[in-house]
């Protein structure tokens, strides 16, 4: 697989996307895999197929961000959530493409859109070894947009480290981010893969 980054294109997933996405499932090693799901797996988990299989429909709100490179699907952004429940942003990037910039751009378009969705504030979880998803957070942090900026911050508790991300339109200071648990996103990140509400 080739890793140009000038050939990545990232925009808004179509339902013909998850044919990519089996197709670029050899691309995830085992260990961003389990970084994504925060769980021991080989293989992108049924479930989690098919639930993006329905994304979207069924009064479930669903965002997604793709990142493709002469066509083959190199990662994918989510965010997901019910009424009354914490929104869930995950992300997940085919192992060639680690530290080629892909998370940063996912997430960045992702966080544009949960913005103009009214979602402005975001946790997310990471095992303690996820070295990824401590850079992602660095890099978002402080991220400015057209509209206002998000704060990041991050905590350890119960070995797991939590990072909760909070936005600001201009003039108001982002709150002080809270590490309570679930109240926004989750954004996952392996070696390319985060837990951010995240």
């Amino acid at each position: 697989m080739r890793t140009d980054e000038s050939d990545m294109e990232v925009r808004p997933w179509r339902r013909s996307d998850l044919a990519l996405l089996r197709a670029a499932a050899s691309s995830f090693s085992p260990r961003t895999l389990s970084a994504r799901f925060m769980i021991g797996t080989t293989s992108l988990p049924t479930a989690y197929l098919d639930r993006l299989l329905g994304a979207g429909r069924d009064g479930l709100p669903w965002l997604g961000e793709v990142a493709l490179s002469g066509g083959e699907l190199i990662g994918i952004a989510e965010c997901a959530w019910e009424p009354g429940h914490p929104v869930e942003f995950a992300l997940l990037v085919a192992d060639a493409w680690h530290r080629h910039g892909v998370g940063a751009r996912l997430t960045g378009s992702l966080l544009k859109r949960c913005v103009q969705a009214g979602i402005t504030d975001l946790w997310a979880q990471s095992d303690l070894g996820n070295t990824a998803a401590v850079r992602l957070a660095r890099s978002t942090r402080w991220r400015s947009t057209p509209v206002g900026d998000w704060a990041v911050s991050t905590s350890l508790r119960e070995g797991v480290r939590w990072y909760t991300a909070t936005f600001a339109f201009p003039g108001r200071s982002a709150a002080a981010p809270t590490s309570n648990g679930p109240s926004g996103c989750l954004i996952e990140s392996a070696g390319g893969a985060v837990n951010l509400s995240s």
